[in-house]
C-alpha cells in the first residue's frame, strides 16, 4: 500500500525512522482507467455485496487523488510501471531492496 497524502508519509516513514527501522516506499503506478477496471473486478466482502459495493465506491472515488499524488511522494520513492508483468515488478522490487543490503536469497 502506498502512502500518498504527504502529511502521512512524513509521520509515518519519520517515526520509523526514528525507532531504527528502515522503510523503503515503491509506487505502483498504473493508468487511472486500469486501476478503476482493477477495482470493479474485485470483490473484498462476498459474503456482504452492501459493504462490498461501499468498499468498492469508495475506492473509485480516491483513484484521481492517488494517481495524482506521483509528484508530492518523497524523492527516494521507487516508481513502478503498473504496466509491467506481476513477476517483472517483483523481481524490480528485489533489485532494489538487494541493491541496498535489505534483502538476500
Amino acid at each position: 500500500m502506498t502512502v500518498v497524502d504527504p502529511g502521512y508519509a512524513r509521520e509515518i516513514f519519520g517515526g520509523l525512522a526514528a525507532y531504527g527501522i528502515a522503510v523503503r516506499h515503491f509506487f505502483l503506478k498504473v493508468p487511472p482507467a486500469r486501476l478503476r477496471e482493477r477495482i470493479t473486478g474485485q470483490v473484498i466482502h462476498p459474503g456482504d455485496p452492501q459493504r462490498d459495493a461501499e468498499v468498492r465506491r469508495w475506492r473509485l472515488a480516491q483513484v484521481d487523488r492517488c494517481a495524482a499524488a506521483e509528484d508530492t511522494l518523497p524523492s527516494d520513492t521507487v516508481i513502478l510501471d503498473g504496466k509491467l508483468p506481476v513477476a517483472a515488478l517483483a523481481d524490480e522490487v528485489l533489485e532494489v531492496l538487494r541493491q541496498e543490503g535489505q534483502f538476500s536469497l
